[in-house]
């Protein structure tokens, strides 16, 4: 007989889990704002930390990168903001039974009003534009976020590619022939290599009605490198202020 899970702490301090009425709602009033706080940490962190040559670094480069992002963004979350943001936080909802570890994210919005709610952020090291290079983004992405593994009780959800050389708009076309899906721009980030993309999760049977089976995935191409932009495709600053 497979071994059971076992109850956590958040499971027994929020006995009902987050309705879809109230994850829409969260989704719907805070989703940009959230985004619009990562795109100013990364802002931030060009400006503090990557003004040199990244393409010498070789090693451990999606944690590091992470790392220095993760604190740049939290500048940017008000402190009455409902939600904070947290590093390598476990989603313990799609964990397997005891010793195994919960998945955990890269990066992760969490609600004050109930912490087991996560809005995940996932990142991968694109090192160039190529089809070869996004294999790990659309495996995550296919097999983790839209196979409800991720952000189970989300309706939202963003991938963060870091790209250290090449055109954000040829990696925007190489994913939608991979997944395959389709890729538009997101109305308040027009001036950022920012898209989204709609589908529809496999949700499996004894969790319908409580994970979200419509799903919305943001794709933010954050270059990393000197060379990820041709002029012609250089973006318009956003001019986003939480407010």
């Amino acid at each position: 007989m497979p071994p059971t899970k076992r109850r956590t702490l958040g499971e027994i301090r929020y006995d009902k889990r987050p309705n879809l009425t109230t994850i829409r709602k969260w989704n719907k009033q805070f989703a940009t704002t959230m985004l619009g706080s990562v795109w100013q940490g990364f802002d931030l962190l060009v400006k503090e930390a990557l003004q040199y040559d990244v393409t010498k670094a070789e090693d451990d480069l999606e944690r590091t990168i992470t790392e220095w992002l993760d604190p740049r963004i939290r500048r940017f979350v008000d402190e009455y903001a409902p939600y904070y943001l947290q590093h390598n936080t476990g989603e313990r909802e799609t964990r397997n039974p005891s010793p195994a570890m919960p998945p955990q994210y890269d990066l992760a919005f969490v609600f004050w009003e109930n912490e087991e709610m996560k809005w995940p952020l996932e990142a991968k090291v694109l090192l160039n534009d190529s089809m070869a290079s996004i294999t790990d983004y659309v495996r995550c992405l296919k097999t983790k976020v839209l196979a409800c593994k991720y952000a189970p009780f989300s309706s939202e959800a963003a991938m963060l590619g870091y790209l250290f050389s090449g055109s954000p708009n040829k990696v925007y076309s190489n994913i939608a022939a991979k997944v395959p899906c389709t890729l538009s721009h997101h109305p308040h980030f027009g001036g950022r290599h920012h898209k989204i993309s709609n589908h529809l999760r496999a949700v499996p049977s004894h969790k319908k009605g409580i994970y979200p089976a419509r799903f919305k995935c943001h794709h933010l191409m954050l270059g990393i490198g000197n060379n990820t932009c041709n002029p012609s495709e250089q973006p318009q600053e956003a001019g986003w202020l939480f407010g």
